[in-house]
């Protein structure tokens, strides 16, 4: 849930909502949903991986993990393409996994017009 749409002059506001800079590639309001998609879409992977090759008797739960780390990636990079400032559309490179987090690294970061938009029509 976010935050971004109120007015305030509060310190945890200021601190936690100014523009980003060449250092912070990404909108504030989706950082942390990336980095646990991401990161958390690939541990579940990986465990999977690793339960599944257990045995028998785990390999369903192993690939249901796996499956329930893909959505999570999936999820992760949908929040990093808009946190970089792109729609929806482009947003769903996250479904091709690792190769289409890499394709929205290397697209160029808009969240300053985002952020220029939003003060425009008042939103922050």
């Amino acid at each position: 849930m976010t935050i971004l749409y109120e007015r305030s002059a509060s310190l945890w506001y200021n601190a936690f909502h100014q523009a980003p800079t060449e250092k912070d590639a990404m909108l504030k309001e989706y950082r942390t949903q990336t980095i646990l998609g991401v990161w958390g879409g690939f541990l579940f992977g990986g465990l999977g991986y690793i339960v599944s090759c257990l045995g028998f008797s785990y390999f369903y739960f192993g690939y249901t993990m796996m499956a329930g780390g893909y959505i999570l990636l999936a999820c992760g990079g949908y929040m990093y393409g808009r946190g970089k400032g792109y729609g929806w559309l482009v947003s769903f490179l996250g479904i091709l996994g690792p190769l289409g987090l890499l394709v929205l690294y290397v697209l160029r970061d808009r969240s300053a017009c985002v952020l220029k938009k939003r003060r425009k029509e008042g939103l922050v």
